[in-house]
């Protein structure tokens, strides 16, 4: 795998790539799923805008609290060091976090349903992040566990001659799967019944069952304690609290 692509000439990263690539691609999507639901043009840009950057926030933030102590923080902070924000990773639970509380934010203050903006965007979320995974697979990042069988890889950060399960190809192709389920289940459901946020829990739901079962697989050291990773606690706490919301909303329903 190789961290750059060679365009013209000129080594693109290869993650950042992937990444500028689901950026255009999803949000054109999501701006053609919005137009057909009444969502002005001005109002989309805006949400997309304020929810690309919380989600930015949110995944730096969960990757600093499991990967430093907090006297680490405060050391930094004490030496006017901030290096360690621009030079940590990023963790998806923290952005999908931060980028639902941002979209959720600028609906209210835009006057736009949640509801609506969730269920043009929602589906295009897996499309985005099975993107991402590509990118991580040519980087060599969030490597599955040391592997010799069908279609192992190299890791480009670690250079180090072994070879890895390719658990980044897997989770791409896990999150079409799930994109494939949520445009059927939003075909099915139709806008009238978007209110209850059915789409958002699903996909919570499909994720988070996906994430913790390929969190076994991973081979990173950003793993987390407590038997569980970090990204597998939060699939539970998140599968339990949808559960729990399509209950109640089933219940409300009725």
């Amino acid at each position: 795998m190789h961290a750059f692509i060679n365009i013209f000439g000129l080594n693109i990263p290869s993650y950042g790539l992937c990444l500028a690539s689901a950026l255009v691609l999803c949000s054109f999507l999501i701006i053609r799923s919005a137009k057909k639901v009444g969502i002005c043009f001005e109002d989309t840009i805006i949400i997309i805008t304020a929810t690309l950057g919380t989600a930015i926030v949110g995944a730096k933030l969960l990757y600093i609290i499991v990967s430093f102590t907090p006297a680490q923080i405060l050391g930094y902070i004490r030496n006017f060091d901030f290096s360690f924000i621009m030079n940590s990773g990023i963790v998806f639970y923290g952005g999908l976090i931060g980028g639902i509380l941002g979209a959720w934010i600028s609906c209210k203050l835009l006057k736009v349903k949640f509801s609506d903006f969730g269920y043009c965007a929602v589906p295009y979320i897996p499309l985005g992040h099975a993107i991402g995974r590509i990118g991580c697979l040519l980087a060599g990042c969030c490597h599955g566990f040391e592997y010799y069988g069908l279609c192992a890889v190299k890791s480009e950060i670690l250079a180090d001659g072994k070879m890895y399960f390719p658990i980044q190809a897997v989770e791409a192709v896990m999150n079409i799967i799930i994109m494939v389920i949520l445009l059927l289940y939003r075909k099915k459901i139709g806008k009238r019944d978007a209110s209850n946020h059915g789409l958002l829990t699903l996909y919570l739901i499909l994720y988070s069952i996906m994430r913790f079962t390929n969190e076994f697989f991973r081979g990173d050291s950003v793993r987390g304690v407590f038997i569980f990773s970090t990204s597998q606690w939060i699939s539970i706490a998140l599968f339990v609290a949808c559960i729990a919301a399509k209950i109640y909303y089933k219940k409300k329903k009725n």
